[in-house]
């Protein structure tokens, strides 16, 4: 598996102040994209939690992609969860290890979606996300959505390495058949066993959307809602 992440003798101590800024912090999401993390974003939602989702704000995407890829600081990238209970979206669950340790409290949701399932989704919201990438200028203002993205992602050298699990060896706006398949799966799969075996599980929900609002009500401590379970997708259909 290709990736350029830190190792974990570089992560350092964070600062006392980032804990305080931070204190409320409690979900994070732990699914790479197209895994659900619009459903979880609107289940969370429901129960008053404060979002952050990179795919809605991607600006909050830099200083992680920077800790992660390039040599910025994880004060800064903590800081970027400031007035929010729970995050996802990419690199978000490429950060597990640092939110566990900088916040004892927090829990972590690993949505359960078939391997071979995610690649396919993730495969043709590739091509439709290839169209924007080419028509990308080189600034951002006045662009929204993945028009943002592909921006963003041409301007900043981290983000390139940072997004669509590109960090995973994979390609999905150009996929070259079985290999990339072969090598995207496995590191999915891989990624699902790394967050089993580091994250205790009382703080780790393995999150099947089907069964609705009961796992998630129970684990969070929160009633179950009074109205339907989610599923979004504002950007592709599955």
């Amino acid at each position: 598996m290709v990736s350029a992440l830190r190792s974990s003798s570089r992560q350092g101590t964070v600062l006392a102040a980032t804990f305080s800024a931070v204190a409320a912090f409690q979900v994070l999401d732990v699914g790479p994209p197209r895994t659900g993390t619009q459903t979880l974003k609107v289940a969370l939602e429901a129960y008053g939690f404060r979002t952050l989702h990179t795919s809605y704000n991607y600006t909050a995407r830099i200083p992680w992609c920077n800790y992660l890829f390039g040599d910025g600081p994880l004060e800064s990238a903590l800081r970027s969860l400031d007035g929010y209970d729970a995050a996802m979206d990419e690199p978000f669950h490429l950060v597990y290890r640092e939110v566990m340790q900088a916040f004892p409290d927090a829990k972590f949701v690993l949505p359960m979606k078939d391997a071979d399932a995610w690649y396919d989704n993730v495969v043709a919201a590739g091509r439709d996300l290839r169209a924007d990438l080419e028509e990308a200028t080189s600034g951002h203002d006045g662009l929204s959505g993945f028009d943002f993205l592909a921006a963003m992602t041409l301007r900043v050298p981290s983000m390139r390495t940072c997004s669509g699990c590109v960090n995973w060896g994979c390609d999905f706006l150009n996929a070259t058949g079985k290999p990339n398949r072969d090598r995207c799966v496995a590191s999915y799969r891989e990624h699902v066993e790394k967050v089993k075996a580091t994250i205790p599980p009382h703080r780790l929900l393995l999150l099947d959307f089907s069964n609705g609002w009961a796992p998630l009500s129970h684990f969070l401590g929160q009633p179950i809602p009074d109205q339907p379970f989610p599923y979004v997708d504002d950007f592709f259909s599955d």
